[in-house]
């Protein structure tokens, strides 16, 4: 009987350590594809600073792309031809009595709501000469070009013309546009802002997008000047000969007089420059008659 139990007692334990054995080797494997999985598979722990940076990193494409020139135009922006012309041109005019043409063009601009830009005046012995640059607002421009063409004296040259710059114009106020938007969105941002480097960032960029927004602005001013005021430059001139007819008997024999002493001065002046040509042929003259002399001499003696 005690054999038997003895047998039983040991076909137990055989089997409890053949379960162990599974159990364990089960464990094993299963530690090992645990491991497996987790070399393949990305990381997701980041330290607190990575997942800062990338926060930031994330708002900043976000809130402004790489350049404000790649923008498209909004759908319901049109852009109409014609509607921005910058007018231009040059007037050159021969007149008769240059300080009444003056006055002519003096009127006519004040009629046409214009300015002088600039003026010059040169009066010289032959002629006198008017350089104006004027400025006429655009729907008066055509009619102002007309008056002087048919009432102020002789027109020697002519040259208008009219630069069409509407899309240049809807471009620059896109362009300008884009970047206050962006600036207001780079503003939330920088409330936003957690670390120092973040607020420096955002503050650089919203400098860069503050001067282009200054520069965009400027031109467009510059753009609607042009465009409201038209520019003409005008040139006047009037000739003025010295008529002799005009001059009396007294003007005319001091004239004769200055004439004949300005002659005698470059004559003595070309003699001054001749003088080594001249002292050698003196030389050369002494020395002839005293050769003949000597000459003669010795024919008399014989």
């Amino acid at each position: 009987m005690c054999n038997r139990r003895s047998i039983c007692i040991s076909n137990v334990n055989a089997d409890m350590k053949i379960n162990t054995s599974l159990i364990l080797i089960a464990l094993i494997a299963l530690i090992s594809c645990q491991s497996q999985t987790d070399k393949f598979a990305p990381s997701t722990n980041k330290t607190g600073a990575e997942r800062n940076q990338t926060t930031s990193k994330n708002k900043k494409q976000q809130a402004y792309p790489a350049s404000t020139e790649q923008t498209q135009r909004p759908k319901g922006l049109q852009v109409e031809k014609g509607s921005k012309i910058i007018k231009t041109g040059s007037m050159t005019f021969e007149v008769k009595d240059i300080l009444a043409v003056k006055q002519n063009i003096d009127s006519l601009l004040s009629t046409a709501d214009g300015y002088f830009e600039h003026e010059n005046f040169h009066n010289f012995s032959n002629q006198a000469s008017y350089k104006l640059k004027v400025r006429i607002p655009l729907n008066n421009y055509e009619q102002f070009v007309s008056g002087l063409e048919y009432g102020i004296g002789k027109l020697t040259a002519k040259n208008l013309k009219a630069d069409d710059v509407t899309e240049q114009y809807i471009d620059l106020q896109i362009r300008r546009d884009n970047a206050l938007a962006y600036v207001q969105r780079y503003s939330e941002l920088l409330n936003k802002a957690v670390t120092i480097e973040d607020v420096l960032e955002i503050q650089d960029e919203i400098r860069k997008l503050e001067l282009e927004i200054e520069s965009k602005t400027g031109r467009l001013k510059y753009l609607d000047d042009k465009v409201k005021y038209s520019t003409l430059d005008i040139n006047l001139t009037e000739k003025t000969p010295v008529a002799l007819a005009k001059i009396n008997y007294g003007g005319r024999l001091v004239s004769a007089f200055k004439l004949g002493f300005r002659g005698l001065s470059e004559f003595i002046l070309v003699v001054v420059q001749l003088w080594p040509f001249l002292f050698l042929g003196a030389i050369l003259l002494f020395n002839r008659r005293r050769i003949k002399a000597l000459v003669l001499r010795e024919k008399l003696e014989r």
